[in-house]
Formats: structure tokens, sequence, C-alpha cells
């Protein structure tokens, strides 16, 4: 089945995505536009917690590198879970962990080398968007298009 989303790329490729206590980062900057109520952000998103990141929550999310094509990095059982989808979505294999260490099939692996470029996406109602805080980062190839206006209702 495929499904289409209109996001906002906030993060691109070799950027670094924070979200602590209300604000997003990237590379250390603050995003604007993003989670600017600081206040209700935390009131409703403080018991939410996505299950795939290191029980990060939606309000203290991060951080989190977007790779990039030809990167590498180096793999542990603490940090496979933030990387198992993109390696098993590009090797078409499962990652199994055992003990302390990480296999890719039945191969041993201690770091991985990425083929694609990644995006980190949100959408703009950040209470309720399904975006990469729960599904993870955006392969550059399943990009199909760009938004050039917005139309809103809204006064």
């Amino acid at each position: 089945l495929n499904q289409y989303n209109i996001k906002r790329p906030v993060a691109l490729h070799a950027d670094t995505v924070r979200i602590h206590d209300g604000p997003c980062t990237i590379n250390g900057n603050v995003v604007d536009g993003i989670y600017d109520n600081q206040k209700l952000l935390l009131e409703k998103l403080k018991h939410i917690i996505p299950d795939k990141y290191n029980h990060w929550t939606l309000a203290n999310w991060g951080p989190y590198y977007v790779p990039k094509s030809n990167d590498i990095v180096k793999l542990t059982k603490n940090n496979i879970g933030l990387y198992q989808d993109i390696i098993e979505y590009e090797t078409n294999k499962k990652i199994k962990i055992q003990e302390d260490f990480v296999f890719l099939d039945k191969s041993q692996i201690k770091e991985y080398r990425f083929v694609n470029n990644y995006y980190f996406v949100m959408g703009d109602n950040i209470f309720d968007s399904y975006d990469s805080r729960y599904w993870g980062v955006l392969p550059e190839n399943h990009i199909i298009g760009k938004i050039d206006f917005i139309w809103s209702t809204r006064k």
C-alpha cells in the first residue's frame, strides 16, 4: 500500500536533530515555528513516548544524527535501534541483537555505511503528526514532490 504524506523537511542528511523541553534544534540552532508554544507542548506531550527511540518523548527527542550517503556509523546494542529500520531497508536483511553483538542476518557487524541520503520530516500539526519522530527518517528516493503553495482558510 502506497501512502503519500505532506511533511516539512526539518533536518537534512548530516544534521543532528534534538528536541529538548520543547524547542527543536538542528545542529544546536533553534528552528523557528516549531514548538513555539513550549508550555502547551510540554503539558500535552509529556506522557507520549514513541517506543522506537531509547524511550525519548516527543518533547525530549534526540539527539539523532540524520545519515547521509557513505556515512559510516559504529553500531552497538545501545544505538542500533536508531538505525535498524534504515539498515534493514537498505539491505533487505534483518538485524538481530545477541548479547552485546549486532548481527545482519548471520554476520556480525560493528559499523554500517549508509547507501542513501535521509531527511527528518515533521508535520505542521506537531501535537498530532505521524512523522519522523515515530517512523524514522525519510530516504531521499521517497521524496516525490515539493509544495510551492499553501492554501489556508484560517483568518
